[in-house]
């Protein structure tokens, strides 16, 4: 049986798309060498070992992280200061993983295209919400320009990206300043989380956990229950 070992960073996720070939499939990820990408039936029988250790950086505890099921597919974080970080795509079709993000890898995380503007730098979560042509990919993406972004790409029915962000939400970034960020689509938005190492650090300007709708606006913050 593979090792999950305690202890290594990674995420699991499950197919729950009824249109998807892969319904009830289950993924996950376990980061640092010998990790990569493991999978299971819908009956839980394991797929063989870890697979695509090479797509990753074998010396980071967030290369592969958080994962998200999408269209059939398989979106992997990496949160690592390389020129693996980004986001990855997973085909469980042809068994393939490539990087979304087509630019060139300048200093810690960051992709550049043609022009030289940051595509994409170390991404700690990703969500997604649509289909088809309105199909979109939220991300939070510590490295860019400015730092420690919640941004969207308009993705539609692509699985590569080489421009800038399609949207920036600043106002919600502000609140973001932990680094380590997950989000969590809903109908109605997104729940973002950031990580914490202490209990003094969660204020009104630094809350646990928010509730963004789609257009940005902050519909709940959780120092209106835990306090401040």
């Amino acid at each position: 049986t593979p090792d999950l070992t305690l202890g290594n960073r990674g995420g699991v996720a499950i197919d729950l798309d009824t249109e998807s070939d892969y319904y009830g499939y289950v993924y996950a990820a376990r980061a640092k060498a010998g990790g990569g990408i493991l999978r299971y039936t819908p009956d839980l029988s394991i797929i063989g070992d870890f697979i695509h250790a090479d797509k990753f950086n074998a010396t980071s505890l967030s290369s592969p992280y958080r994962i998200k099921t999408n269209s059939g597919k398989l979106y992997i974080s990496d949160w690592s200061d390389s020129e693996k970080a980004g986001v990855h795509v997973y085909n469980p079709k042809d068994n393939s993983c490539t990087q979304m993000f087509q630019g060139t890898h300048t200093s810690g995380g960051q992709k550049t295209n043609a022009n030289g503007d940051i595509i994409i730098a170390s991404t700690s979560g990703i969500a997604f919400h649509g289909e088809g042509a309105d199909r979109k990919m939220y991300a939070f993406v510590e490295d860019l320009n400015p730092a420690k972004q919640l941004v969207r790409y308009d993705l539609g029915t692509a699985d590569s990206w080489n421009n800038t962000p399609s949207h920036f939400y600043s106002t919600v970034s502000s609140y973001l300043t932990k680094n380590n960020v997950e989000i969590v689509s809903c109908d109605k938005g997104l729940w973002i989380c950031q990580n914490y190492y202490g209990a003094t650090d969660h204020n009104t300007a630094t809350p646990v956990f928010l509730f963004m709708d789609f257009d940005g606006n902050i519909l709940f913050n959780s120092t209106t229950i835990l306090g401040a």
